[in-house]
């Protein structure tokens, strides 16, 4: 994902990826050795080196959101539009232009970009002025 190679966190050691996972089972073994296996590993090396261990906690909160949007990203949705078709066939020319929500007119790299942009202020509270710091870590 793009958005997350311009917008990283400074708290990132891998830049994350989306898969789809229908089984909790593989997602948790996939979890154990991608993400909490090296944290253990470099939280050993950083206690080693007389600093204080982190990567273990960030990957429990981590662990603890993937838990939480679990139910919606380990399942497949089917919606139904026709009523958005409907009512977007009903609306005048120049509403159609004010209320545009046509999904196929949806900048999407665009829109994740905002979205990550979105969860490194919010979810992680980094602000902006850290950014060419972060970008720094990950140019590493």
């Amino acid at each position: 994902m793009k958005g997350v190679a311009k917008y990283p966190n400074t708290g990132l050691v891998f830049f994350p990826r989306a898969r789809l996972r229908y089984s909790k089972l593989r997602n948790y073994i996939h979890a154990l050795f991608a993400h909490y296996l090296p944290a253990f590993v470099l939280d050993l090396v950083i206690s080693l080196m007389g600093d204080k261990p982190m990567l273990m906690d960030i990957q429990s909160r981590y662990f603890k959101g993937m838990q939480y949007t679990s139910f919606f990203t380990c399942r497949e949705w089917l919606f139904d539009k026709r009523n958005t078709d409907d009512l977007s066939s009903r609306l005048s020319p120049d509403d159609k232009e004010k209320f545009d929500f046509e999904t196929k007119h949806i900048d999407w790299p665009s829109y994740m970009e905002t979205c990550v942009l979105g969860v490194r202020r919010f979810y992680h509270k980094e602000p902006d002025k850290n950014l060419h710091v972060a970008r720094a870590i990950h140019w590493l």
